[in-house]
C-alpha cells in the first residue's frame, strides 16, 4: 500500500536461521509512515496497529473468532443456535466477554433455575473450550442488546 493508506502487516524475515516466514499475513491493520521520525531518523516506518481484517478479537490474551463462540453456544443450548451479541469488557485490570443471548421459544423458561442453568452451561462451555472468562445474560426478543453477532 502507498504511504498512509491502511492495509494488513505482511511479513517476511531475510533469514532463514530459524523458521523463514514468506508473506506471513499477521491479519493486523496498519499503515507507513513516510514522514521523518522525531528523532531524525529518515526512514519509511511502520504506523500504529489500529485492528484487524478478520473478524478475530482477543479476550485476555487468546484469539477467538465469532464462529468459536456460535458453535460452543449452539451446542451448549442443545443444537439450538441462539441471537446473541458479544463484547470485550475490563473489569478489575482483567478482559471479559459479555454475550447477550435473546431468549427465544426454545430457550425461554418460566423457572429461574433453568435459565440460570442454561447461562452456567453457556458458560462452563466457553471457560472449558476457550479458556475465556464470560458472562452470559439473558434479553427480552425487542430489548436492545447492543453490536449483533
Amino acid at each position: 500500500m502507498p504511504p498512509g493508506i491502511p492495509g494488513e502487516l505482511v511479513i517476511t524475515t531475510l533469514s532463514t536461521v530459524a523458521f523463514p516466514l514468506v508473506r506471513f499475513k499477521s491479519g493486523d491493520r496498519t499503515s507507513l509512515i513516510n514522514e521523518p521520525c522525531p528523532c531524525g531518523r529518515t526512514l519509511m516506518r511502520l504506523g500504529d496497529i489500529s485492528g484487524r481484517v478478520d473478524d478475530i478479537f482477543s479476550v485476555g490474551g487468546i484469539k477467538v473468532h465469532p464462529d468459536q463462540i456460535a458453535a460452543l453456544l449452539k451446542e451448549a443450548f442443545s443444537g439450538h443456535q441462539p441471537q446473541y451479541c458479544r463484547q470485550v469488557a475490563t473489569e478489575e485490570g482483567l478482559e471479559v466477554l459479555n454475550i447477550a443471548i435473546t431468549l427465544d421459544d426454545v430457550i425461554f423458561s418460566d423457572e429461574v433455575k433453568a435459565l440460570e442453568s442454561w447461562c452456567r452451561q453457556a458458560r462452563r462451555y466457553l471457560q472449558d473450550h476457550l479458556g475465556i472468562s464470560a458472562r452470559i445474560t439473558l434479553k427480552e426478543r425487542g430489548e436492545d442488546v447492543g453490536k449483533g453477532a
